[in-house]
């Protein structure tokens, strides 16, 4: 049979391990990969002409995104023109291919692998033992040809699993995992016969360049067939890794996310550019993250005594005092636009006693330090000093309210290393 070709396999990966959502533009493919790795999160070429680099790193920049790139055969401009830039291949892999028709000796049991959709709870502690974690599990399902969970025993125990998807006569194995104690004993070669037997003439299959099949009887036709790698730019901080991530935990979003909450990141991306970090940060629990922007649109944006550039002034006061890295960058960003006036924002984040206050903010201000430094000293004679100067006893819940809601989000946002999108950092200078 005429083998397909190397970029016939690339097709065949995007649509058996796909994205949650691409689009192309500006000579890019874009990728939104939803915690499912590297792969469906790198940006390709989607022409043979080298696009702008500085407009797609500002996009990405924007969409509070790594920047990663997948290089692929053929795209040899692109490779040294990120290399010129900067960035670094963190993750080269080799493509395998063969005709579905040499695996599998006849002698094998077919009892020792199954086809299992969905998989089984037991296929789902296999991977999560080998860091496969759910948002994988989400793009599985999200493949929309054939498919099939694969299950593999070693006499009567589980051990090992995979996952095959078909794009036409190509059958393409994804996210193959064996526990550690079964390794090396013929386990993986279990899943193989399963290709041929889904319809598959070839089958492909990804290694990392240290990680290439073993030469054996089934695998002598496995070829070398093509060649991907992956380039990023460092942009490390205390306690990530180069996997983008707003915090420095484990806690990846929830995938796929409700259709609500999907909607509200929507309207975030279409009116601020961003998905601001502090709601990915939340969205690994639903329930956490509604309660966080109820309490928040409440606090900030409800009907109150006080203007919204005043409850953003007291967000930036607190988080100074608790010198709160991603607070002061994204409130401080939002009271120059409120303002209208860069050195109020500024004066604010270092020092708000420098600012050209009239005597109901510095009150104002005076009180929210206060609690935040020393809430057990307040007594009435500073509510007193509130009321002096215009505010009702209202205005000084909301006060409290906001200075209160800002020294909590303070401590996450420090005890978590939360960081905060890039672009709060030139907005309205």
């Amino acid at each position: 049979m005429t083998l397909p070709s190397v970029h016939r396999l690339y097709q065949a990966t995007n649509t058996t391990w796909p994205a949650r959502r691409t689009r192309q533009e500006a000579g890019w493919e874009i990728r939104d990969g939803a915690g499912g790795g590297k792969r469906v999160s790198a940006v390709t070429l989607a022409q043979k002409e080298l696009p702008d680099i500085d407009w797609i790193e500002a996009t990405l920049t924007a969409q509070g995104q790594e920047h990663l790139f997948m290089i692929r055969d053929g795209d040899e401009a692109l490779d040294a023109s990120l290399a010129a830039h900067g960035y670094e291949i963190i993750d080269p892999v080799i493509l395998y291919l063969c005709e579905t028709a040499h695996l599998r000796p006849a002698s094998l049991p077919w009892a020792q692998s199954y086809c299992i959709w969905e998989p089984l709870h037991i296929m789902r502690e296999i991977w999560a033992a080998g860091g496969i974690q759910e948002p994988r599990i989400a793009l599985m399902h999200r493949v929309q040809t054939p498919k099939t969970a694969l299950l593999a025993r070693s006499g009567d125990t589980p051990a090992g699993v995979g996952f095959l998807a078909l794009d036409g006569e190509i059958a393409m194995l994804h996210a193959v995992e064996v526990l550690p104690s079964y390794r090396r004993r013929g386990v993986a070669k279990k899943t193989d016969g399963t290709c041929r037997k889904m319809g598959g003439r070839s089958r492909s299959k990804i290694h990392g360049p240290d990680d290439h099949p073993r030469q054996s009887s089934r695998q002598s036709s496995l070829q070398l067939f093509g060649n991907a790698s992956r380039r990023a730019l460092s942009l490390p901080h205390k306690g990530h890794s180069m996997t983008y991530s707003p915090t420095a935990l484990d806690l990846p979003m929830v995938t796929p996310l409700p259709d609500a909450t999907q909607k509200y990141f929507d309207i975030c991306q279409d009116k601020l550019g961003m998905v601001p970090n502090v709601l990915q940060a939340y969205a690994f629990n639903i329930d956490k993250l509604n309660a966080f922007t109820t309490l928040y649109n409440d606090v900030m944006l409800a009907d109150s005594g006080l203007s919204k550039l005043e409850r953003e002034m007291i967000a930036v006061v607190v988080s100074s005092i608790n010198k709160c890295f991603y607070c002061l960058t994204a409130h401080g960003a939002t009271v120059r636009a409120l303002s209208g006036d860069p050195i109020l924002g500024e004066q604010l984040v270092m020092n708000y006693r420098t600012a050209d206050l009239d005597a109901r903010q510095k009150a104002m201000l005076d009180f929210a330090a206060l609690m935040t430094e020393s809430s057990q000293h307040i007594e009435e004679a500073d509510r007193a000093a509130l009321r002096a100067v215009g505010f009702s006893d209202r205005d000084i819940w909301d006060i409290s309210a906001v200075a209160g809601f800002f020294n909590m989000t303070n401590r996450i946002a420090s005890a978590t290393d939360m960081r905060p999108n890039t672009q709060y950092h030139a907005q309205h200078r």
